[in-house]
């Protein structure tokens, strides 16, 4: 009996195994110092911060003016999944700190009163989507409880019951109440 040699058709392709889909892995904050924001190192006490937030502690410091704040909190939240949120009352110094980001090619926008509903909604949309790293937030839009007018019932934040504290920015400190890291 001869065994005729096989042919393409009658080849069998070997099983691939399944792979697990991939996860991206967290960047590294020195890597998001230098890639976003162009800068070679930490500065003072940046670094501990920072690591102290990435890893989901929280973190009260108090820096005095033009010593990096505000990289004290974007850093860990760039370096989190799922968004990072900012709480702030200062609608210029959020408009400021947005413009940058965008520029440095970071997903952040604001939500705060200068927005129209629809401006609103698209935006709530853009988070739906994933599509939003950093948002910033007023207190009237973001705070973890509200007084409605004339009322003592609370509402409870759009955040998930998962969002984690990383930090907060007010004035000249950093604590964990005010921005929260909710996931994707």
């Amino acid at each position: 009996m001869s065994v005729s040699p096989a042919t393409a058709a009658d080849e069998i392709p070997p099983v691939q195994p399944h792979a697990a889909p991939a996860i991206r892995p967290e960047p590294k904050p020195l890597a998001v110092l230098q890639k976003v924001f162009g800068y070679s190192s930490f500065r003072g006490k940046q670094q501990a911060v920072i690591e102290t937030l990435v890893d989901g502690n929280d973190a009260v410091v108090l820096f005095p003016t033009g010593a990096g704040k505000s990289l004290c909190y974007q850093i860990p939240a760039l370096c989190r999944r799922g968004v990072g949120i900012v709480v702030s009352p200062l609608i210029a110094l959020m408009k400021d700190q947005v413009g940058a980001l965008r520029a440095a090619g970071v997903n952040a926008a604001a939500l705060n009163s200068t927005l129209s509903p629809d401006d609103q909604a698209a935006l709530r949309e853009s988070l739906r989507r994933g599509e939003i790293d950093l948002l910033y937030v007023t207190p009237p839009n973001g705070s973890a409880t509200r007084r409605s007018a004339g009322s003592s019932t609370r509402s409870r934040s759009r955040c998930s019951p998962s969002t984690r504290p990383i930090a907060s920015a007010s004035g000249a400190t950093i604590s964990g109440r005010n921005i929260c890291r909710c996931p994707a």
